[in-house]
């Protein structure tokens, strides 16, 4: 599926982007606006919510979270080995609340996604149909699992 291949991509980027630009000497570096607090929020807030997109099955809340947040402090701590650079704890807690964020505005929008998938499958089940009328519900094999099918007019129903 391409988007999982782009997602993959994507994220393998996001890694070693903030790698480069977590050791890069200080000169190099040039800055936004927003200060470097919020650089580090804004990154690593976008590099949670890309980890929590790309699998098909996504990790624990937890474990997302332990894993970014472990690489944020050996990046981090890594600066002090940087031309330039210091490791400040600021910066790393800045970083860990946007993986917070980042992972938990993820998991929530699964959720609401399976539920709402899940009572349309239910609705589809009974033989009801969307507002537009042209929704059905086809099982898949794996369990706690629904495709949603839009059918075009004339198209026979599945029940």
């Amino acid at each position: 599926m391409p988007f999982s291949t782009l997602g993959k991509a994507a994220l393998a980027g996001c890694i070693i982007a903030l790698a480069i630009l977590a050791w890069a000497p200080a000169e190099a570096m040039t800055r936004t606006p927003l200060g470097g607090h919020a650089e580090h929020f804004v990154a690593w807030l976008g590099t949670a919510m890309v980890l929590g997109l790309t699998s098909r099955r996504p990790l624990p809340l937890a474990a997302q979270c332990l894993l970014l947040t472990g690489y944020a402090a050996l990046l981090e701590g890594g600066q002090l080995y940087a031309a330039g650079r210091h490791a400040s704890f600021h910066d790393f807690a800045f970083s860990a609340a946007g993986v917070l964020l980042g992972s938990t505005a993820v998991w929530f929008a699964r959720r609401c996604w399976l539920r709402s998938a899940s009572r349309l499958a239910r609705r589809c089940h009974l033989g009801q149909t969307t507002a537009s009328g042209d929704a059905v519900a086809v099982r898949d094999p794996l369990p706690r699992r629904t495709i949603i099918a839009a059918m075009s007019e004339g198209a026979p129903q599945l029940r």
